[in-house]
């Protein structure tokens, strides 16, 4: 009925259940970075990107990482759905590692220099 009266598909249902944390998970993380906000906003932003890597542009099923778009951020402002991003494991550590991906095709490469540069990382 939603989308017959608003001629839009419906939102996908919140995925808590597919991002709850494990308890290991979220005692070793950064207090800033990893707070109580973080967890809440991850299923927004996985619903934002409607279950697509941010990077790569394929369907998130496993391996799911959440990216600080800008970790220098204040603290109300780093866990914000805006600068949080959806994405692959392998396609985080790409972000994060400094290696030179340029034989991927052009598009993921721009988006991880992309990424890499609100980082202030080496590309």
């Amino acid at each position: 009925m939603y989308q017959k009266r608003t001629s839009r598909k419906q939102l996908l249902a919140r995925a808590d259940e597919l991002l709850l944390p494990q308890r290991s998970e979220v005692k070793s993380r950064d207090s800033k970075l990893y707070n109580f906000e973080f967890y809440l906003n991850r299923a927004y932003a996985f619903n934002r990107d409607r279950g697509k890597c941010k990077v790569c542009g394929d369907f998130i099923m496993d391996k799911i990482h959440f990216h600080h778009i800008n970790p220098n951020l204040s603290r109300n402002l780093v866990n914000r759905v805006s600068n949080l991003a959806s994405v692959h494991s392998e396609c985080h550590e790409k972000v994060h590692d400094g290696h030179d991906y340029s034989s991927l095709p052009k598009i993921i490469w721009k988006k991880i220099l992309r990424y890499r540069e609100k980082l202030n990382l080496p590309s």
